[in-house]
């Protein structure tokens, strides 16, 4: 059954599908990962190649003004226009590479998104944010643009390597972590129940970003986990993948929030079981505590969530999250240096 949530003046439909048929668009437009086209000419009811498609290398580095100017001259050959469907097919960085284009592109087009990873499919291809990453800052130029409509085909999910899952994990742990839902108990309860998770997850992620599309309120609390995360991966140089950085993230939170006061030690227990069920790791070996300390501090500074001072989700309590702005960076860093320093 299709579900529709509406942000802001916008509407989005999300439809959970066996199989990929994108027969009923007018003028499509494919932004599609390559690594996922042997997975889709599967899934896809009928070829691909009756298509435009601009195959698309998808990693941070190539998420970039360059790639942006390859697929608008790649729209200009194609003839498309503001009826266009940009249809963006593959993980977080397609998705988001392809909203950054349905909202710029003639001022704005039609978009469709069907994500191919789990952490796409209940996160990144929901809730409108599209971004490119500039001058080596994570998503730093962008905008919210929702999906008229969100495909989500669980067979990709057969195709996933186990690390690529676990990154899926951490993201649907994040949010039960973060406000009541039944989300938390259909994660502990095994066996998993993946399409009844996929779905409460979707609506979880939704329902947040309906009362506040722009990030300023509720829908900062999805970013639990995401400071550390960012200076993970700014300081591995990519290397860390997102998911894997925001499920270490998520521990340094739990950690700084019992430490601050706010959440039970047999609370942060609790939840260091249920990343350890889903093999989030502990620690990781990213760079040299110097390393940590010269370079944490400027990518910090670079957070999207900071409003004149850092800011951080942490817990009070399990299923409640709180948004913090007190933290200082040097106590960010020395938490940092316990989790991921060589």
């Amino acid at each position: 059954m299709d579900q529709i949530y509406h942000l802001n003046g916008f509407q989005t439909k999300v439809s959970f599908t066996s199989a990929i048929d994108l027969s009923d668009i007018q003028h499509p437009i494919i932004v599609a990962d390559k690594k996922v086209r042997p997975s889709l000419e599967k899934l896809m009811v009928g070829s691909i190649d009756k298509y435009p498609v601009f195959w698309l290398d998808a990693t941070e580095e190539n998420k970039s003004p360059d790639i942006l100017k390859d697929i608008f001259r790649f729209m200009n050959r194609h003839q498309a226009h503001r009826s266009s469907t940009v249809v963006g097919i593959g993980g977080g960085i397609t998705t988001d590479i392809a909203g950054f284009i349905g909202a710029t592109y003639k001022r704005g087009c039609r978009l469709q998104l069907v994500p191919t990873s789990f952490v796409g499919m209940i996160d990144a291809s929901l809730g409108g944010k599209a971004a490119i990453n500039f001058d080596g800052i994570k998503n730093c130029v962008g905008g919210f643009y929702p999906a008229e409509k969100v495909l989500i085909c669980q067979r990709f999910l057969d195709t996933l390597p186990l690390a690529v899952m676990q990154e899926g994990w951490a993201e649907a742990i994040k949010m039960a972590l973060i406000s009541a839902s039944p989300l938390l108990e259909l994660i502990r309860q095994k066996p998993l129940n993946i399409p009844t998770i996929l779905r409460e997850a979707v609506d979880v992620k939704m329902s947040i970003c309906e009362v506040d599309l722009h990030d300023r309120g509720q829908r900062r609390l999805l970013n639990f986990g995401h400071t550390f995360a960012h200076v993970i991966e700014g300081l591995s140089e990519y290397s860390v993948h997102h998911g894997t950085a925001v499920g270490v993230g998520m521990r340094i939170a739990n950690a700084l929030s019992v430490e601050r006061g706010l959440l039970l030690p047999s609370a942060a227990e609790e939840i260091g079981r249920l990343l350890d069920d889903f093999n989030i790791p502990q620690t990781l070996s990213v760079c040299p505590r110097e390393r940590i300390l010269a370079k944490g501090e400027a990518i910090l500074q670079q957070d999207k969530k900071n409003v004149g001072q850092i800011t951080l989700i942490l817990l009070r309590s399990i299923q409640q999250g709180e948004v913090v702005e007190d933290v200082d960076a040097a106590t960010i860093l020395r938490h940092l240096t316990d989790y991921i320093a060589q």
